[in-house]
């Protein structure tokens, strides 16, 4: 009885363990293992999810430039057309992601704590894993730390929940919060 338990154990234990690799959820894998074929067919996002996804990348990816103003809304009808050529690519998402950026003269644009309020608890997920993957696109030189997107999360939306900084945009505001982790006044 014991040996049957014995070949049981190391028998089953190992592919359990295997599955639950292979279904590792989106949010949770790695930004630079994330394949476009994956981020297009998932299930789990829907496609205003991956949306927010991309929006965010943008805004992460421009981080290290002044805050957009007013003035410079998103332009719905060419960030559609950009979101719809991502899908077209093979490869690493990030990659085709910074590809069309360029390709398209996508800018920053204006995102404030009332746009991040009115996204659900998923949304909001979503949005910090883009934000945090578009600052790691950029920012080969290690000049910005990064901070996991479940703490930030909740940092952000503590922020705008307990004080009267909604009208400022999201990357400030996040700027803001990684200060206060990081004990410094300004990110070089």
């Amino acid at each position: 009885m014991k040996n049957f338990f014995y070949i049981f154990l190391f028998t089953f234990i190992p592919l359990i363990i295997f599955a639950n690799e292979l279904d590792e959820e989106l949010i949770d894998k790695k930004f630079n293992q994330i394949k476009t074929s994956e981020f297009c067919n998932t299930s789990e996002w829907s496609e205003i999810q991956r949306k927010d996804f991309v929006k965010a990348f943008v805004l992460g990816r421009y981080w290290e430039i002044e805050e957009a103003n007013e003035s410079e809304k998103i332009d719905q009808q060419s960030f559609d057309k950009f979101f719809n050529e991502i899908c077209q690519n093979e490869g690493l998402l990030i990659k085709n992601i910074e590809n069309l950026i360029l390709k398209n003269n996508i800018k920053r644009f204006y995102y404030t704590g009332h746009d991040w309020i009115k996204l659900d608890i998923q949304r909001k997920k979503i949005f910090i894993k883009g934000y945090n993957s578009g600052i790691k696109s950029n920012n080969d030189e290690k000049k910005r730390m990064v901070v996991k997107y479940n703490v930030l999360f909740s940092r952000l939306s503590d922020y705008y929940f307990y004080t009267n900084h909604r009208d400022e945009t999201v990357d400030l505001s996040i700027k803001t919060i990684v200060d206060q982790i990081f004990g410094h006044l300004y990110v070089d």
